[in-house]
């Protein structure tokens, strides 16, 4: 309006606008479809995190998650075998397994630390 006190600085001889200008609602809703396609196309999920893949557990896929394994434990004069699961990434389980075979105080913990230690 004439008589508001930004008229001089704001007004249509001032500010010059198009709709050729501006963008469409059909262009707009095309690049953010596209931003949102594109982000979910770069998202892969890791396999294996190890930093030797030649020591990986699994051969290159120790971040699945949710399966069953089995485990053979050989002494001398026997041999037995352990069939667990988990519900995480596997590498997090075989991890927890390993600390429980090298510290005697954590020899209970786990079913298989129990029959590496007996």
């Amino acid at each position: 309006p004439k008589g508001h006190k930004l008229h001089k600085i704001i007004n249509r001889n001032i500010i010059k606008m198009s709709y050729c200008c501006t963008p469409n609602i059909g262009t707009l809703l095309k690049q953010h479809n596209k931003s949102i396609l594109k982000e979910t196309g770069q998202k892969k999920q890791r396999l294996c995190n190890c930093r030797i893949p030649a020591d990986c557990p699994l051969n290159g896929k120790c971040l699945k998650k949710s399966m069953i394994y089995e485990a053979k434990i050989e002494t001398c004069s026997e041999s037995s075998s352990y069939i667990g699961l988990t519900e995480g990434p596997f590498k997090t389980r075989f991890s927890g397994h390993k600390q429980t075979f090298n510290n005697r105080s954590q020899q209970n913990k786990t079913e298989l630390s129990k029959k590496v230690w007996a």
